[in-house]
């Protein structure tokens, strides 16, 4: 029997039916869900499946994974406040279901990948925006993805790896624009850099494997393929005004001209981050005094997490939903330290290393 595959699949169902168990007592909200709402219906209406619309207009706001999901959903179900959340609930399922596969992959550890399951399924940030009508949370799978696969891509020389974080990558684009790769792109781009820093003394290390790796050509192809059409056929329908709607207004203008000044602090999400992670936050400050920056997966975390941080700190738009990628290792770095509080205090036999 294939208890790894009944695993995903529990912890898939358990989400989805506790996080959807009241959705149909939750209203639509403006403005945001209701603009994801309208335009998924505003689409049907006009049965556009390229081009996102609203009031019956192009809408060059985001691409069109989210409005997919929410149409496909329509179209089976009917339209209603319930099901206009079935995608996101689906999404958050997913997402815990693979947070359990990806770090069984690292680890090979049942207990710690079901454990880093649980954790995020009970994270404060996580459950509400796994409860919205927003682009976040198809984001957060597609980068956890990324996380993942990149981890061990280079911890394993492994470019089969590399290649499923390119097509996580291509989807992540397609779900909230040309963000989805440079923001991780970036990341790896440092990692590479810092992992020169850290090994470039050892015997086995190679700066070019790890240089190869990141630029794999099949990767590209890949992300190209999946990514590409989209921005193609918007481009050949609409010309300019995409390019100055969608990567001009709702990209650069964005991160440049904040829509919500007020929020526009530096210290905004050195407040949001702690918050988010509850009521785990005091276990990851704990754990992180124990961070070994000579260690693969701790040298990823950290550079994951602060460049998230950072970047977003430095966009001059902030929404509180933005850093939510940040948590992934914060809730790696949780399931460690408890582990090792339940090996003080019961079998010893919890494995933590994800080495």
């Amino acid at each position: 029997m294939n208890y790894h595959a009944l695993r995903i699949g529990a912890l898939f169902l358990l989400t989805v039916l506790s996080y959807g168990f009241y959705n149909a007592y939750l209203p639509i909200t403006d403005p945001v869900e209701s603009n994801y709402v309208l335009s998924a219906i505003t689409m049907l209406k006009h049965n556009s499946w390229i081009s996102p619309m609203i009031y019956d207009q192009v809408w060059y706001d985001k691409p069109p994974l989210t409005y997919w999901a929410l149409m496909i959903t329509y179209k089976l179900f009917g339209i209603s406040d319930f099901t206009s959340r079935i995608p996101n609930t689906l999404v958050a399922g997913a997402s815990v279901a693979f947070m359990y596969h990806i770090v069984y992959r690292m680890s090979k550890n049942v207990s710690i990948s079901v454990l880093c399951a649980i954790l995020l399924m009970s994270t404060l940030q996580f459950w509400y925006i796994s409860h919205a009508v927003i682009t976040d949370g198809f984001l957060f799978l597609f980068t956890l993805a990324i996380f993942g696969y990149s981890y061990l891509a280079f911890h394993n020389n492994d470019k089969a790896s590399i290649i499923k974080a390119y097509i996580a990558a291509a989807l992540a684009v397609i779900t909230k624009g040309p963000v989805g790769i440079l923001l991780p792109g970036l990341i790896l781009v440092i990692y590479v850099c810092a992992r020169y820093v850290v090994h470039r003394n050892d015997e086995n290390y190679e700066l070019s494997k790890d240089v190869k790796l990141l630029f794999n050509p099949l990767g590209l192809l890949a992300f190209i393929c999946i990514a590409g059409p989209w921005y193609i056929a918007m481009y050949s329908i609409h010309g300019e005004q995409f390019i100055s709607g969608f990567l001009g207004l709702h990209n650069v203008d964005r991160a440049l001209v904040s829509e919500h000044p007020k929020f526009n602090v530096w210290y905004y999400y050195l407040l949001i981050v702690p918050l988010s992670l509850l009521p785990w936050t005091p276990v990851i400050c704990y754990q992180l005094k124990s961070i070994n920056w000579k260690d693969d997966f701790d040298l990823f975390g950290i550079i994951w997490f602060v460049v998230i941080v950072l970047f977003y700190s430095l966009v001059a738009t902030k929404y509180i939903t933005y850093t939510l990628p940040a948590i992934i290792p914060c809730i790696l770095w949780a399931a460690v330290k408890i582990g090792e509080l339940i090996t003080d205090k019961e079998t010893g036999e919890f494995t933590t290393s994800l080495k």
